[in-house]
This record gives structure tokens, sequence and C-alpha cells, in this order.
């Protein structure tokens, strides 16, 4: 009635550390839109809310 899965796919054979580079530089450039689109956020929200950035 039930049969074990074969857990024997790419996925599980190929571990991060050891992923295709284009595979690997696509996920550093999505990780890198993510903190420059949340950096932003942070700044439109300090604009809006008037921040005053200064030296002292």
């Amino acid at each position: 009635m039930f049969h074990k899965r074969n857990n024997s796919s790419k996925s599980q054979t190929n571990p991060s550390g050891k992923a295709h580079p284009f595979i690997k530089r696509i996920k550093a450039q999505s990780r890198a839109v993510r903190k420059i689109s949340l950096l932003q956020a942070v700044l439109n929200d300090l604009k809006v809310n008037n921040f005053v950035f200064s030296n002292n």
C-alpha cells in the first residue's frame, strides 16, 4: 500500500557549497537586491518622518 520514496534527487546529491557558479551568482544577486531595497525603504521611511542626519 505504501511505497518508500527514492530520495536520490539532484538537489540532495549536490550540496549547497558545491552549487554551480551560475546558481551562486544568481543567489548573490538576489541577496544584494533585497538588501538594497530594504536600505532604500528604511531611508525613505526616515525621510518621511523628518529625521535629520548630522555629523555631530
